[in-house]
């Protein structure tokens, strides 16, 4: 059968695509402290595993943050970093212009009341939970560096006036943008509730439009703030996705198959190839059926294939969770993927990561709107 052909084809791509990436580091580079007109305090000396600095005094973060990976630890330790600064340069502004007391209070009580000012209070009580005996060391440390740093920096009254703009700025979530990802993610509210990042309003939309690899086809679908993107490695993969701003367990991959011509297709092939028996004739060699729906996105007939893989990775086997959403858009194939992993969530098994994130999931997929059918 031509379509279950096609489809086998659509989820090896994403198969490879998953795993090539699950097996990797994933650490990000790049520092994340701003340097403006000397108001925003650089804390990256003191967190750089170059320096004599508070995080590492002997040990990596990977081990001093033992329950994370590594990259994650150093994520969650300079985002920890960008919001100390933020405090002490607030409290030098207290302590050198009385007359803005007020104002600093209104904006402290701002971001804290923020998305952005709840993450931040639950950043500290993971740091001190993970790092265990390790942490009043990393947090002394810290603080004994912005303190000597502020000992010597004299704001001025333009300069004060400027920050606490920004603190305001901030907590409408412009700030940087690893910093706002981090933020989101540790926020108890959505932590519990992923899909809530989206329904409050923090999300990012990707458009295909003149991508090479969409072959044409012009598709949006909405993603959490948070989530970190690029480009996909490999063949069909227009853009690849991942919670966390890159160190999540959730993966996402929107993958564009054109349909051969001899295999054009009207609705009712449309809707008999997604069939949950055509489905299941999908799945790749070695995975475990967990479930096949038809369904339909935008009016049109599609299908969602629900199965586990594991697949051996150098001296390590990795367990997944795919749930692929597909549809037909004029001549191709569209996919919505997403995998989940519990070697980046080792508390979880793949049935609880698959009931925690399905609803993000559903809600990812029923915000994909494909543009071109509405040209006129």
């Amino acid at each position: 059968m031509k379509n279950t052909m096609i489809g086998k084809a659509l989820l090896l791509t994403v198969v490879l695509c998953f795993i090539a990436y699950a097996s990797g580091t994933g650490i990000l580079s790049g520092g994340l402290c701003e340097t403006r007109n000397a108001v925003n305090i650089s804390v990256s000396n003191a967190i750089s595993p170059e320096s004599n600095g508070a995080a590492y005094n002997g040990i990596t973060l990977a081990k001093a943050l033992e329950n994370i990976s590594f990259a994650r630890g150093e994520q969650l330790m300079q985002s920890y970093g960008y919001i100390l600064g933020q405090y002490y340069t607030l409290q030098s502004i207290k302590d050198t212009h009385h007359q803005l007391l007020h104002d600093v209070a209104s904006v402290t009580a701002t971001f804290e009341t923020s998305p952005f000012g709840a993450g931040a209070q639950e950043l500290e009580r993971i740091l001190e939970r993970d790092a265990g005996d390790s942490w009043p060391s990393i947090q002394g440390r810290l603080n004994d560096t912005m303190q000597e740093s502020f000992k010597t920096q004299k704001m001025s009254w333009e300069d004060a006036k400027l920050f606490l703009n920004e603190v305001s700025e901030r907590a409408k979530g412009n700030m940087h943008e690893e910093v706002r990802a981090t933020l989101l993610t540790v926020n108890p509210r959505y932590s519990r509730s992923p899909e809530l990042e989206m329904i409050d309003g923090w999300r990012q939309e990707y458009c295909t439009n003149g991508h090479p690899k969409a072959k044409g086809i012009d598709f949006s679908i909405s993603l959490p703030l948070s989530w970190s993107h690029r480009e996909g490695h490999r063949p069909n993969v227009v853009q690849f996705f991942q919670s966390q701003y890159g160190n999540g367990p959730v993966m996402c991959s929107l993958v564009v198959l054109a349909i051969p011509e001899e295999s054009a297709s009207s609705e009712e092939d449309m809707a008999e190839a997604f069939h949950p028996d055509a489905l299941r004739l999908m799945l790749p060699a070695g995975a475990t059926f967990v479930s096949a729906t038809s369904i339909t996105m935008e009016a049109q007939p599609a299908g969602l294939l629900v199965y586990d893989l594991a697949q051996q990775q150098i001296d390590q086997t990795l367990s997944m969770r795919m749930t692929q959403f597909m549809t037909i858009q004029e001549d191709s194939i569209i996919q919505i993927g997403f995998m989940v992993s519990p070697q980046r969530a080792p508390n979880k098994t793949l049935d609880e990561l698959q009931d925690h994130y399905f609803p993000l999931f559903r809600l990812i997929a029923n915000s994909y709107v494909p543009h071109g059918r509405y040209i006129q």
